[in-house]
């Protein structure tokens, strides 16, 4: 590595090469995580919300592109990395969900100082430091995950907590709002009980609608519909979830079949939130998830 390398962190550098501006903007996130981070094509299909054949269908064309073009791969001027930062962005949500998926694993608190003047670079950098700063209270004594509603505040990591705050608090001077920044103060939101000993539910929903308008998706309504079951009840929490477009795929998510249950079971709807469990459970979750929703299932007893 030379000494005035502008990116200094390798992984780093073959992002910004992967997410170049001539593939797809669909493909180059999905182009990173394969050939940086090693994901599987199954657990990017996962990530994505889409099927395996469709995922590998976006890979491969994305090769083709760089093989047929000969777009070349070579890290880019400082003067071109705005082109690049959204896709970059986007690459590094996904891979830190990815390694934060199981609450067992360990993680790194990233540093993102190499843009310090892009608000969503910065409220990505505050993101991971909430989430990072949880992280001790994720797993319960048997090693079952715990959801943030439900932990114990004074595990949380001050320090970490703080700096995600001093980070926001940065990307708002610069008075030019997105989709990281939305979800940052979610993660914010949650962290407030530590101080107020409630969970501000009617600003979480306020800030899903928000990110909802910013970036539409599966993902944010399926959050966003849990929220509502907190704030206005599981009957107006289960009628959000059956909003959100695309049931269907949605099935095969486990996200969306553990919302499901929590809802139900809000509702009374023991059945369905049985049947929800069970579904989720055959989707194979990584372990922490899998012990939670595994006592979730046992508390409600046989069909």
């Amino acid at each position: 590595m030379l000494a005035d390398d502008p990116i200094p962190d390798e992984r780093l550098r073959l992002i910004f090469v992967c997410c170049h501006p001539a593939l797809a903007p669909e493909a180059r996130a999905a182009l990173s995580l394969k050939v940086v981070c090693g994901l599987s094509t199954e657990r990017l299909a996962r990530a994505f919300l889409v099927g395996e054949p469709a995922m590998l269908q976006r890979i491969t064309r994305a090769k083709a592109k760089i093989a047929g073009a000969g777009v070349p791969f070579e890290i880019p001027a400082r003067a071109a990395w705005p082109e690049r930062l959204g896709a970059v962005l986007a690459t590094l949500e996904i891979a830190y969900a990815q390694a934060y998926e199981d609450a067992a694993l360990a993680g790194d608190v990233a540093d993102f100082e190499l843009v310090p003047d892009d608000p969503e670079v910065l409220a990505l950098a505050a993101l991971v430091r909430f989430a990072e700063a949880r992280r001790p209270a994720r797993l319960d004594d048997g090693g079952a995950m715990v959801p943030v509603s439900e932990q114990d505040v004074r595990q949380w990591n001050a320090g970490l907590i703080a700096e995600g705050a001093g980070l926001l608090d940065r990307a708002a001077d610069l008075k030019k709002t997105g989709p990281y920044q939305m979800m940052a103060a979610i993660h914010g939101a949650h962290l407030s009980r530590r101080e107020t000993g409630e969970t501000p539910w009617a600003v979480i929903v306020a800030l899903y609608d928000g990110l909802l308008a910013m970036r539409p998706g599966a993902v944010t309504a399926v959050n966003r519909a849990v929220a509502v079951g907190a704030a206005q009840g599981a009957g107006a929490g289960l009628a959000a979830l059956a909003a959100v477009p695309g049931e269907r795929r949605l099935e095969a998510w486990l996200p969306w079949q553990a919302a499901r249950a929590w809802l139900c079971e809000q509702a009374g709807e023991l059945e369905a939130a049985r049947q929800a469990l069970d579904a989720a459970l055959a989707l194979a979750p990584p372990p922490a998830e899998r012990l939670f929703l595994e006592s979730a299932r046992r508390r409600l007893g046989e069909d």
